[in-house]
C-alpha cells in the first residue's frame, strides 16, 4: 500500500472518529456538519497559533531594539569619555 493511501485512510478514519464522537447521524447533511466544525476548529487553532507568533516576533524585535539602543548609549558614552580624558590615561585633559 501507498503512503499516499494510507494517509487517505487515516484521515478518512479520523473524520469518522470525529463525527461518531460529534454524535453525527448517518447522513450527508450531518457528514457536512462535521467537516465545517472541524474545518472551523481548524481555521480558529491556526489564527490563534498565527496572533501568538506574530505576538512572539514583535515582542523579540523590540528587545533587540532596546538592546541594541542600550549598546549603542553605552558605547558612545565610552567614546565621549575616551574624548575628554585623552588617550594618555589621564583625568584631565591631554597636555602637549
Amino acid at each position: 500500500m501507498k503512503i499516499r493511501n494510507m494517509i487517505g485512510l487515516a484521515m478518512l478514519g479520523g473524520f469518522l472518529y470525529a463525527h461518531q464522537r460529534r454524535g453525527g447521524e448517518w447522513t450527508l447533511t450531518s457528514f457536512k456538519g462535521t467537516a465545517r466544525d472541524l474545518w472551523d476548529t481548524f481555521t480558529t487553532k491556526a489564527e490563534e497559533a498565527k496572533i501568538k507568533a506574530e505576538a512572539a516576533a514583535k515582542n523579540a524585535a523590540d528587545k533587540m531594539q532596546a538592546k541594541a539602543q542600550d549598546l549603542a548609549s553605552t558605547a558612545a558614552q565610552k567614546l565621549d569619555d575616551v574624548g575628554r580624558s585623552g588617550f594618555g590615561g589621564t583625568n584631565g585633559p591631554m597636555r602637549r
